[in-house]
């Protein structure tokens, strides 16, 4: 299963490449500062691998868990 990690930029070039809607931005707030940042909903996923073998992230922030 891909995992995004803390090195996303929220650019959202993956969520184009998901052929099941499964990536989205997601904005987190905390105490010191307010931040987005791109998560995988595990229920959507069907670990096609789309965006980890077909898309490379500018980032390199999505990973094989």
């Amino acid at each position: 299963m891909p995992i995004i990690t803390n090195d996303c930029m929220s650019c959202g070039m993956c969520i184009e490449e998901c052929p099941f809607e499964a990536i989205q931005i997601d904005h987190i707030h905390t105490i010191e500062k307010g931040y987005s940042q791109s998560t995988i909903d595990k229920n959507k996923c069907k670990n096609c691998r789309t965006c980890i073998l077909d898309f490379e992230c500018p980032a390199y922030a999505i990973k094989e868990k």
